[in-house]
């Protein structure tokens, strides 16, 4: 078990807190989380590794899965500096556009290119976690055997169209795409999960 405390007030305070609340809970002899990479199960993976190497690159991180899984991620953090930059991002909701084109799957997209190689099996874009302050954009391919051993060429690719989109104006972008995203809102809406109003 482990357990993360955040708060404003002094380091030996909010450890005199935790040990007050939770001291009385026993211990059962399981590895805490900084013993869990010496395990054998881990392999010696680093659980926490650093946001950007020495070289100043975002890090891959290899992991044996212990079933048969095959995935390639690509994850970027979004931030938001101020209320207004949330807001502007809520509302202009640059994300969809972005998973839309990465994710499409039609002749000429980058998955059909990808599976016609025999590299993908199958793609999910999108955001998979939106808070106040940030937002966790992610591509997963699920890839084959060969896809595996292209992994770079793969990555390649992912990057080469968000640098395109990234590089082109907005107007560029086709409005059939913008109406795709509107329309998919639209039927979306009435089926969205209610949220508590806590």
């Amino acid at each position: 078990m482990a357990l993360c405390v955040v708060g404003k007030e002094s380091l030996d305070t909010l450890q005199t807190w935790v040990e007050a609340s939770f001291d009385s809970i026993p211990r059962r002899g399981v590895a805490a989380v900084g013993q869990l990479q010496a395990s054998p199960a881990w392999q010696g993976i680093n659980l926490y590794p650093p946001i950007l190497s020495p070289q100043g690159s975002a890090p891959l991180l290899e992991a044996v899965p212990v079933g048969e899984a095959r995935t390639l991620s690509i994850q970027c953090c979004v931030s938001f500096d101020s209320v207004a930059a949330q807001q502007e991002w809520a509302l202009s909701k640059p994300h969809e556009y972005v998973g839309h084109i990465v994710g499409h799957e039609g002749p000429g997209s980058l998955l059909s290119i990808l599976k016609n190689k025999g590299w993908v099996n199958k793609n999910i874009v999108g955001v998979t976690l939106e808070r106040y302050n940030f937002a966790l954009f992610r591509a997963s391919l699920d890839v084959s055997e060969e896809g595996l051993r292209r992994k770079d060429d793969i990555f390649g690719a992912v990057f080469a169209v968000l640098r395109r989109l990234q590089d082109q104006p907005l107007a560029s972008i086709p409005g059939y795409i913008f109406e795709e995203c509107r329309q998919l809102a639209e039927i979306q809406w009435p089926f969205a999960e209610k949220s508590s109003s806590k």
